[in-house]
């Protein structure tokens, strides 16, 4: 046989091979967890119509719509009689951990529409999902400007986690999904100030070379997605055993032989507790300059478009809270004088009464996504749907 067709025929069989690998691999929902691109506006957004399979915490099967929403596909014009509300936020509006039909947006419009509310003029809710995972603050308001807007949403809900603060500090080494996006900053008269310095070096990368040279293999083959799974485990992998920290049991602190060892390990504990609360509240103090100055420039977007802002104060995991923050967001809302749905005290109460986390680990589980569905409802029938007109029939 001659060697051109002994070539041709390994490459047909590799072609096969390939084909079939990834029909398996579409039909088994593997190599499909990688779903983000790079953004040069904000750093990063969703691929559209990106199927994804995800896995890392809960489990889901969706697909993004063609908006670059974790959403059912939705018309930019708004249809009539409809009242549109557009959430936006981080993973925990995203929701990837639960299935479509059990993101609180969801759960938030089936509740609407079957209750009988019926603000202004409208016979139907839409609640649009703009989640991103991993969004900080000042991405969540360029995402209002610009890709919510553009639906004429009736509202606005911004969601504030009680650790989303921290993800406005700078971190040029923490790779695509920090150092890639702008950097905001306070200035005069509570002004936001929308640097991409670090994001313009960023994209200089070799990473950032790499991801939009492979972005076709990234949208559309499970293998590279398996591939780059693989390769970014073992980065995790040899980070964890080269930098973990090698405890030296032979010290004071970690030898319980006796009694009074024990209580140096307590006190050693509780000197870390404080010194972490402090340190919290520092950075909080340091740090809330700048989300004061983003949910002022969102709130002064949305009042340019006669769109009302609602502030979303989503639950920490494990009962985790932000006292200094809490405050903070307190004096910001006070001052601009908007409405803060707030779902720290119900979710506490609820895990007290029924003992659930309502987590599966750091994001919400159904029954979390279900609650905070119903409170937020209640919060909207209570303080904003009245001043628009609406008649409750509850």
């Amino acid at each position: 046989m001659p060697r051109w067709q002994t070539i041709a025929i390994a490459l047909v069989t590799l072609v096969l091979s390939l084909a079939f690998l990834e029909f398996l691999f579409a039909v088994a929902g593997i190599g499909e967890n990688e779903y983000l691109k790079i953004d040069p506006a904000i750093g990063f957004s969703p691929i559209p119509g990106k199927q994804v399979t995800w896995r890392e915490e809960g489990f889901c099967r969706t697909v993004w719509n063609t908006q670059a929403m974790r959403d059912k596909e939705r018309t930019l014009a708004k249809p009539a009689r409809t009242y549109r509300i557009a959430v936006l936020g981080d993973s925990f509006v995203e929701g990837l951990q639960v299935s479509d039909d059990q993101t609180f947006c969801h759960l938030l419009e089936e509740k609407l529409n079957q209750s009988g509310v019926a603000p202004s003029n409208a016979t139907r809710f839409e609640v649009l999902n703009f989640g991103v995972a991993n969004y900080n603050l000042g991405q969540e308001y360029l995402r209002l400007k610009q890709k919510a807007l553009a639906f004429n949403p009736d509202l606005v809900v911004m969601a504030v986690r009680p650790d989303t603060i921290y993800q406005l500090a700078l971190n040029p080494q923490g790779g695509f999904m920090y150092a890639s996006r702008p950097s905001f900053f306070a200035g005069a008269n509570h002004t936001l100030i929308e640097d991409h310095t670090m994001s313009e070096n960023w994209m200089k990368s070799s990473e950032a070379k790499r991801m939009k040279s492979t972005l076709w293999l990234r949208e559309h083959s499970r293998i590279w997605g398996v591939v780059s799974q693989m390769a970014r485990n073992l980065m995790l992998w040899q980070k964890h055993n080269l930098e973990k920290p090698k405890l030296n049991f032979s010290t004071p602190a970690f030898s319980l032989t006796k009694e009074t060892d024990t209580v140096k390990v307590t006190q050693a504990k509780a000197q870390e507790q404080l010194a972490a609360a402090q340190a919290c509240a520092k950075s909080t103090q340091f740090l809330w300059p700048i989300a004061d100055a983003v949910i002022r420039q969102a709130d002064q977007e949305c009042k340019a478009h006669k769109v009302p802002l609602v502030l979303l104060r989503l639950p920490g995991p494990g009962g985790f809270r932000n006292i200094a923050e809490d405050k903070l967001l307190q004096g910001t809302v006070k001052t601009l004088n908007l409405p803060l749905c707030d779902l720290t005290e119900p979710f506490i109460a609820a895990q007290e009464k029924t003992g659930q986390r309502f987590f599966i680990v750091f994001h919400l589980d159904p029954d979390g996504h279900k609650l905070a569905a119903e409170n937020i409802f209640q919060f909207l029938n209570a303080n904003v749907f009245p001043s628009q007109g609406t008649e409750a029939h509850n």
